[in-house]
């Protein structure tokens, strides 16, 4: 969420409206798909409500056909949504690109810490990579939730009670997990790097560097930019760790 006051960057807002279409469609996808999603228990059903009482093995193969061309046309859609989503990451990045590069240009000129220079590039690597992980589909899944709530409470309201209890837990997991690791992932983009960066200017000026004898200052100045670095990704993997024992936990 964006601060009181603060707005989107043109190019930003402009990237955003192009996509804007292919966005829509991966909801849409999404929305077929999640009602598909309901064919297995909807088969268990039948089963036991039909199959089992009249021993009919003709209704068991037609519903099992039905079940199987369910999943198959869930499985298609599935994978035209992750191919949206990775082409619109692609359309996204091409949008932001040529912008990306003038902030780079402009940090430069600003003289700010060297390792904040490549920062719009990571930036737009992250976002890159978030679009075309399950951050997506999972956002677009999440109005969902409710009315999976409402089935199972229809079902029987022991068992939506439990679904509500988890999903809370799980909700306030990820938020304390996200709290948590916010500050070791800055940490680690920020002094990772401070890593390229004087791996680059070694790499450089490396004859300059022996021959006035700044060798051992050097290393250990990188021993501990990459201490630091190190400690911060233990830490977040710590975190990642303490969520995966969690899930597994409740699982």
């Amino acid at each position: 969420m964006l601060p009181a006051g603060a707005s989107v960057h043109p190019d930003v807002a402009a990237a955003l409206r192009d996509c804007r279409r292919a966005f829509g469609g991966v909801a849409l996808f999404s929305g077929v798909v999640n009602l598909l999603m309901l064919a297995g228990p909807l088969y268990m059903l039948q089963i036991y409500d039909r199959v089992l009482s009249s021993r009919s093995v003709l209704t068991l193969v037609v519903l099992s056909i039905f079940l199987v061309g369910a999943y198959a046309f869930q499985g298609a859609l599935d994978f035209i949504r992750s191919r949206v989503v990775v082409r619109s990451a692609a359309l996204l990045d091409q949008h932001l690109a040529l912008a990306v590069h003038g902030a780079v240009i402009r940090l430069a000129i600003a003289n700010r810490h060297p390792s904040e220079g490549p920062q719009p590039v990571r930036d737009l690597d992250l976002i890159r990579a978030f679009l075309t992980g399950a951050g997506p589909i999972a956002i677009v899944d999440l109005p969902w939730i409710p009315v999976f709530l409402l089935i199972c409470f229809l079902i029987h309201p022991w068992l939506g009670l439990a679904a509500t209890v988890g999903g809370i837990v799980l909700f306030t997991m990820a938020l304390l997990t996200e709290r948590a690791s916010r500050t070791p992932a800055r940490t680690a983009a920020q002094d990772a790097g401070m890593r390229s960066i004087m791996v680059e200017a070694t790499r450089r000026g490396g004859e300059t560097i022996v021959a006035m004898g700044m060798s051992g200052s050097l290393a250990q100045r990188w021993a501990r930019v990459n201490n630091r670095y190190i400690a911060a990704v233990a830490g977040l993997s710590d975190v990642l760790c303490w969520l995966r024992g969690a899930y597994g936990l409740l699982c």
